[in-house]
């Protein structure tokens, strides 16, 4: 299986749970292009079920790493690893470590909310929900220090198994859920 994405303005695809959200982190945000992390952007701020598919990652040494403040418990039985205290470069696969930093760079560039859209070579796929919404966060209103992240984990429309799988064939929970 080949895995790879495409990257799309949130505007242009359906986003299911993810739209609350967007339009969360757009009604913080107010006037400036992103929201402030604690003081207006806040995962309490959110309904129940949607914090467990949330991280967030703080933009370290000048952007050369990332450090998780938060990784939802979707994440943790998905992937079967935690990452809230630790840097993307300590994930346990390579693969996910270069693509989370590419897709925290894009969003870094682009300070927009921006969509990663996985494509996935199986036949008769025709409702693509294998996606990852990233949201910049700015604490001085300039500089983009921090990304919130939603990803749902649990849809049932969504084949993350196969995702997952590609990548850490051997993770704890790999393969096991139905």
């Amino acid at each position: 299986m080949h895995i790879r994405y495409d990257i799309l303005n949130a505007a242009d695809i359906a986003l299911g749970e993810g739209q609350s959200v967007l339009d969360y982190w757009d009604r913080t945000r107010g006037n400036a292009f992103a929201p402030a992390w604690s003081r207006q952007f806040r995962l309490t701020d959110l309904p129940y079920h949607i914090v467990p598919g949330m991280t967030v990652v703080d933009r370290i040494d000048g952007g050369q790493n990332f450090f998780y403040r938060f990784w939802g418990t979707n994440h943790v039985s998905m992937k079967g690893f935690e990452m809230t205290g630790k840097t993307v470069d300590q994930s346990p696969n390579k693969d996910i470590q270069r693509i989370a930093t590419r897709q925290f760079e894009t969003v870094i560039q682009r300070r927009l909310p921006t969509v990663f859209l996985y494509t996935i070579d199986y036949p008769r796929r025709h409702r693509p929900s294998e996606f990852v919404l990233r949201l910049p966060l700015s604490d001085d209103g300039v500089t983009v220090n921090r990304i919130a992240t939603f990803q749902d984990l649990t849809s049932p429309s969504a084949r993350w198994e196969l995702v997952l799988n590609s990548l850490m064939p051997d993770r704890p929970c790999g393969g096991d859920r139905p």
